[in-house]
């Protein structure tokens, strides 16, 4: 447990290395030995860290963070924001040049308020997709009256039902690949006026970003 816990760890903050690992494993070593009871005034080497990690079955490993991270859904109120997006994860890419192409994603369900994710699901390319992961999130999403933001990706019928018979709302990017919806937003943008705009400026990495938000109805 005490090795899982260390690769982790040493993983959320930036050390991708097993030997990085072991350095910060060094580094702490005291706190590690007190905080895990360890029975030898030392710390895992590197490749005792590799051997376990290697050993961890990631569907397990996901379930165990869902089950945790269900305690922290108390937090949530209704002015949250929830925001569901996929990453495919580094080092998983195979057959990048044919049709057999395939990675490993995770997808997240995060909250904006509290900056905590909420609950995680794994899919391969070729067996699913983040489409049907999100719905899933969805539908294992238990609190009413908060906004879900989602990418164009997630501009579909059945994810926003979902949405919407969960007694939530949603923000949803749309971009021309939805020819016929894409068209009657923008002859409503461009025929009625918005019933409330809201405009802000930031200034981010040397940029002077200015955010203008048209509501129409």
């Amino acid at each position: 447990m005490a090795n899982i816990a260390i690769g982790y760890y040493g993983f959320m903050l930036g050390y991708l290395g097993y030997r990085d690992i072991e350095t910060l494993a060094k580094c702490n070593q005291k706190l590690i030995v007190k905080t895990f009871h360890l029975t030898i005034d030392r710390v895992p080497s590197y490749s005792t860290i590799r051997r376990v990690m290697m050993l961890v079955n990631t569907s397990d490993l996901i379930d165990a963070f869902n089950q945790w991270a269900s305690q922290l859904t108390t937090s949530i109120d209704l002015t949250d924001w929830v925001s569901i997006d996929g990453k495919c994860l580094r080092s998983t890419c195979q057959n990048p040049q044919n049709s057999t192409h395939d990675f490993v994603s995770i997808v997240s369900l995060f909250s904006q308020n509290t900056g905590l994710v909420l609950s995680v699901q794994k899919f391969e390319n070729k067996k699913s997709s983040e489409i049907r992961q999100a719905q899933e999130l969805v539908k294992g999403y238990h609190h009413q009256g908060n906004v879900f933001t989602l990418d164009a990706l997630h501009c579909q019928k059945e994810t926003t039902t979902l949405i919407t018979e969960s007694k939530n709302d949603y923000i949803i990017a749309l971009k021309c690949n939805q020819k016929k919806l894409f068209k009657q937003v923008v002859n409503i943008t461009e025929n009625q006026p918005p019933k409330s705009q809201a405009e802000s400026v930031d200034i981010s990495h040397g940029r002077h970003l200015v955010r203008k938000v048209s509501v129409f109805l």
